[in-house]
């Protein structure tokens, strides 16, 4: 009997894409839409792609809060053993980056009963052997996925590694489904590990590639897009939606995302900034380098949310650190297209007497190469200590969490041990070989940034930052014609995954 095979299709179209190519494998294919009203007329007319049964998940959403039934979210959580209010305080749209509407508890208990109920019936109708997803960057894909996984479902879930032109498809995110093949190590010297590191480690090049695009749209189509955005506040359907509650033309105009109001804010911030926020750190004397992780971002959010208070982390660290020692804090300079941070968060930094704020137009790699410790709560920078003999500390697990310079913060009280512990460990540059071995094993060498970058140019509008489009059956063809070989090519990697089906443990 043929492969069970479930797809989570949301309006980044990749997995569309996928499921296209693996129509001639034989499995049967099922699909749940994660879409807006007006793409998801594109997936509910299209025949491309021959799925035996599709869900619109968001249909089964009630479009006003209910009272929630407490009996059945008592006996659901018990059940799987998820706890439900984590899972709710992950949710950047129900708490704190959400500026059109606040969430009364009724309101996020009515939301949550209504995906666990509709997520549960889908996860029993199909009873898949697979599920093909992203990244789980939300609370409602996590939640379907942790559901899957819970029924014995195998996941497939497709992601870019910390080396950004390197992907991965695994259980889960930023994890190896192969830990040890038996195959010798391809790192056979320090400059071979650091060419592959050079080659495959765009990370800047990506973000300064994400706020170029951001700076290129110019203030007409800027404006262009707020004028369709506020259009659709007049759509009903459009409004039901809890993710559009509270968006009202009034609310848009004072948000950032309305461009005259996002340019007042970002330029009042980039102002203070500039005045306080030091462009020339002394690196000469001891310091320890935190840098500001871009919010909202899942690997926060998801991946540390006992830690998604910054400040409480800088303070924690600066209160820990020995006495010569100073906390260099940088912001992240993607931030930009956030408008920046408010200043009440730049003035706790500075109001704390052993720390500097740092401005991001400073290079991270020489703050890095000069310090002596890297704090972050799950960046990419603790890996990227590594790279320069540099030990660093984390505050949740990471692929790369587990390797001897990286020291993970499990009880908050004895940060000051860990400090004064990592200042003095002694370096091995072999665990970072190990590391790199480790991602080469694991991942293909695809660049799931491009494409993302390509379906925002042909699907969306706006460089991607306006989703709420009508595509047309000749406009997905002449994407999947174009990008056939890349689809293909991942497809291919699916198949192989779901033949080996590994139960190898994960880091």
């Amino acid at each position: 009997m043929s492969k069970k095979v479930l797809a989570w299709i949301d309006d980044g179209h990749i997995n569309y894409g996928v499921c296209n190519s693996l129509q001639s494998s034989g499995y049967q294919l099922y699909a749940v839409f994660d879409v807006n009203h007006i793409t998801k007329n594109f997936y509910k007319n299209q025949d491309k792609v021959q799925f035996k049964k599709t869900w619109f998940w968001r249909e089964h959403i009630s479009g006003k809060p209910h009272k929630p039934d407490m009996e059945y979210l008592t006996a659901f959580e018990k059940k799987y053993d998820i706890n439900l209010w984590k899972l709710a305080y992950m949710e950047r749209r129900f708490l704190h980056f959400n500026e059109f509407h606040k969430f009364t508890r009724d309101e996020i208990l009515s939301v949550t009963e209504d995906e666990c109920k509709i997520f549960e019936k889908i996860i029993d109708d199909v009873n898949p052997d697979f599920l093909i997803i992203g990244v789980t960057d939300l609370h409602k894909n996590l939640l379907f996925k942790t559901l899957c996984e819970l029924k014995g479902v195998r996941v497939l879930m497709l992601y870019h590694t910390r080396f950004v032109t390197r992907s991965i498809i695994s259980r889960d995110y930023d994890s190896f489904d192969i830990l040890d093949d038996g195959s010798e190590s391809k790192r056979i010297s320090k400059q071979d590990t650091e060419k592959f590191i050079e080659s495959n480690n765009p990370r800047a090049a990506t973000d300064t590639k994400f706020v170029n695009r951001a700076k290129k749209l110019g203030m007409v189509n800027l404006l262009r897009r707020s004028l369709e955005t506020m259009s659709l506040m007049a759509d009903k359907e459009y409004r039901q939606y809890y993710e559009n509650w509270g968006r009202t033309k009034l609310n848009y105009l004072k948000s950032k995302e309305f461009p005259l109001t996002h340019i007042i804010k970002r330029n009042s911030r980039q102002s203070f900034l500039d005045k306080h926020a030091t462009q020339n750190p002394n690196l000469g004397i001891p310091f320890v380098y935190y840098p500001l992780q871009h919010e909202p971002e899942r690997t926060i959010l998801l991946d540390a949310p006992f830690h998604t208070q910054q400040i409480d982390v800088i303070t924690n660290v600066s209160k820990s650190l020995p006495v010569q020692y100073q906390l260099y804090v940088k912001e992240h300079f993607s931030m930009r297209t956030e408008a920046w941070r408010d200043t009440s968060f730049y003035k706790q930094i500075l109001s704390l007497p052993n720390v500097t704020l740092v401005h991001p137009s400073v290079d991270s790699k020489s703050l890095i190469q000069n310090c002596s410790l890297v704090a972050t709560i799950t960046g990419t920078s603790a890996l990227e200590a590594g790279f320069h003999n540099k030990p660093a500390i984390v505050f949740a697990d990471a692929s790369f969490s587990y390797l001897p310079f990286i020291n993970k913060v499990t009880d908050i009280e004895k940060l000051p041990d860990i400090i004064k512990e990592s200042l003095t460990a002694k370096f091995d540059y072999s665990s970072i070989q190990g590391y790199v071995d480790l991602v080469e094993k694991n991942s293909i060498p695809i660049n799931l940034m491009d494409i993302i970058y390509d379906i925002s140019d042909q699907l969306h509008r706006y460089g991607g930052s306006f989703r709420e489009v009508a595509i047309s059956e000749p406009q997905m063809n002449k994407f999947l014609t174009d990008h056939k070989t890349f689809f293909d090519s991942l497809a291919s990697e699916f198949i192989n995954k779901i033949q080996i089906d590994s139960r190898k443990t994960i880091i």
